[in-house]
């Protein structure tokens, strides 16, 4: 009745963070909106002699929500693209505890076609949105407390004992 169409999935994916390339210490997950990837047209050539049409109306959010496995530090963003043809806005909200990352997506189509004169415009605006999409954490697991020994500080306690030990 409304015209809105609402999907709730909820997913635990083993093995969901990678390693980096170029260092193993540190892990790594993105999150990406594909179903609002999926719907941006990215034509080839700027160069065009006719309007290039528009898929209108659309209005699209997507809602993702990460629980963390601990409280992480992080600060808010917000990023809004806005043009002619479509308002695109990125908020980044991390719970008061830390423990819960939500990433909403908003993408709005303004109209159905954008003049030929208005298209390299268009495209650079369309470029900074699809450069924002994704969403990375890292992790960097040696600075993670994992009750191991920690070598340094059992040699930090050593020096310390045996310069006490002279000293007396």
């Amino acid at each position: 009745a409304e015209n809105t169409f609402t999907v709730i999935e909820k997913y635990s994916i083993p093995n969901f963070w990678q390693s980096q390339k170029n260092n193993d210490k540190v892990i790594e997950a993105w999150f990406t909106p594909q179903v609002l990837q999926s719907y941006i047209q990215q034509p080839k050539t700027t160069k065009r002699t006719m309007p290039l049409a528009l898929k209108y109306p659309l209005h699209i959010e997507h809602n993702i929500k990460v629980l963390l496995p601990e409280a992480w530090s992080v600060n808010n963003e917000d990023q809004e693209i806005e043009d002619d043809a479509f308002t695109f806005r990125k908020d980044i909200k991390y719970s008061s505890t830390g423990t819960e990352l939500e990433i909403n997506y908003t993408y709005q189509a303004k109209q159905d076609h954008v003049a030929a004169e208005d298209v390299a415009e268009y495209l650079r605006n369309q470029k900074s949105m699809l450069d924002e999409l994704s969403y990375g954490l890292t992790y960097n697991k040696s600075m993670a407390a994992d009750g191991g020994t920690s070598w340094p500080i059992v040699l930090l306690a050593i020096v310390a004992f045996s310069i006490a030990a002279f000293g007396a």
